[in-house]
């Protein structure tokens, strides 16, 4: 009975010794976090920055596809959002649930990106290869990004230049 009573006492002090190691641990992943942050300032501000300029090129792009759509003189107008249509007595479009579902996943992923970028690349990051890799992502997004805008922008600029 003895035996069994020093076991458990044991590995209650072991599982105690797991979580203080486990707090320190974290502890010192914030810290390296942080001042690895202070020691590449210049690199987590361009990621933001990038950011930032990946979600206004997507919102720009599509501005200026809506733009466009709504300039056809012999297209009909319907209402894509079910609540505007059944206020103003609009027309709803047939394929309204899917389009104000792309609209709020469009939201949803901004607002993922969002996330992320606070939550794990401005907290958790401490290493060269993990800031790459992030930094890799977002040039990739960026650039994306920037030629869907690019291409918009252009055929608007085609429309308005030659008819």
């Amino acid at each position: 009975m003895e035996e069994n009573s020093f076991n458990i006492s044991v590995i209650q002090q072991n599982k105690k010794q797991i979580g203080t190691l486990k707090r320190n641990n974290e502890r010192i992943r914030v810290a390296s976090a942080k001042n690895y942050r202070k020691r590449n300032k210049k690199y987590f501000n361009a990621l933001t920055f990038m950011l930032i300029f990946i979600i206004l090129f997507n919102i720009g792009a599509m501005f200026i596809t809506n733009m466009l759509v709504m300039k056809q003189p012999d297209i009909e107008l319907k209402e894509a959002n079910p609540a505007t249509a059944n206020r103003n007595n609009f027309t709803l479009h047939q394929e309204a649930y899917r389009i104000i579902s792309a609209f709020y996943l469009n939201m949803l992923v901004y607002a993922g990106l969002v996330f992320y970028h606070i939550f794990y690349t401005l907290k958790v990051i401490y290493t060269n290869k993990q800031l790459r890799s992030v930094a890799f992502s977002y040039i990739f997004l960026f650039i994306a990004f920037m030629f869907d805008f690019i291409n918009d922008l252009g055929y608007m600029i085609g429309k308005w230049v030659f008819g």
